[in-house]
């Protein structure tokens, strides 16, 4: 789920909350708010489908998070992400420790996702890139 689709669910169920709740009990006030907010979000999904620009401007990019066993603390403390949190990946993926990481991505949907060193593909470890 995307955070434009979170924050719709969140305007629908406010939206539908008002109409049972508040002044304004009709079933048709509520539906109208609904039908819009689909509306409008269908139009967003057009709209980012289409310029490459806007998708990136709302839902962002991927951010490189540790790189050959390395943290990139700068990039953590830019993105509010823990070290913990990134190692909590690594151990999701079977890694013990951030050194046997080769890359550590934090995803645009907000998961990080963990890329690990293999010996057959490690520059300092591949026999074929010393000959």
């Amino acid at each position: 789920m995307s955070i434009l689709e979170l924050i719709v669910i969140l305007v629908i169920s406010d939206a539908v909350q008002n109409s049972m709740v508040g002044e304004n009990t009709s079933l048709w006030g509520g539906l109208v708010a609904v039908i819009t907010l689909f509306v409008a979000d269908n139009l967003l999904k057009f709209a980012t489908r289409r310029s490459q620009r806007l998708q990136k401007a709302l839902e962002g990019e991927p951010r490189l998070l540790v790189r050959d066993g390395r943290i990139l603390t700068k990039a953590l403390d830019e993105e509010g992400v823990d070290v913990d949190d990134v190692r909590a990946a690594a151990r999701g993926a079977g890694i013990a420790r951030l050194d046997d990481v080769r890359l550590a991505v934090l995803e645009t949907d907000g998961s990080i996702s963990i890329i690990p060193i293999d010996a057959h593909t490690h520059p300092s470890t591949d026999k074929r890139s010393a000959t």
